[in-house]
């Protein structure tokens, strides 16, 4: 991947892994942000029917895509209609090798 085209990250919450829809425990919500900022960061995004999501994320210029690098996620799932801070949600790190 070049440093000018958009990465596409597909994700599904564990905690809706399991049930027969996501609205049974109710809508997740997926945020997701590398540490530090070397790409853009996506708005919040519903899951999809089948519990997972797809954000767009664009590098910027200071994204190490060399060999031996890697880059840091913070990712939160929440379920949609509850506080930010004090809801129902949860929270990772998350490390992905860029070459």
């Amino acid at each position: 991947m070049c440093k000018t085209r958009n990465g596409a990250v597909r994700l599904v919450p564990e905690w809706a892994k399991g049930t027969s829809t996501p609205t049974e425990r109710g809508v997740p919500l997926v945020f997701a942000r590398s540490t530090p900022l070397v790409t853009s960061t996506p708005p919040e995004q519903v899951t999809n029917q089948s519990g997972y999501v797809t954000l767009t994320m664009i590098p910027r210029s200071t994204f190490p895509l060399k060999r031996g690098y890697h880059v840091q996620f913070f990712l939160r799932t929440r379920k949609d209609g509850e506080p930010v801070l004090a809801g129902v949600s949860s929270r990772r790190l998350a490390q992905v090798a860029t070459a």
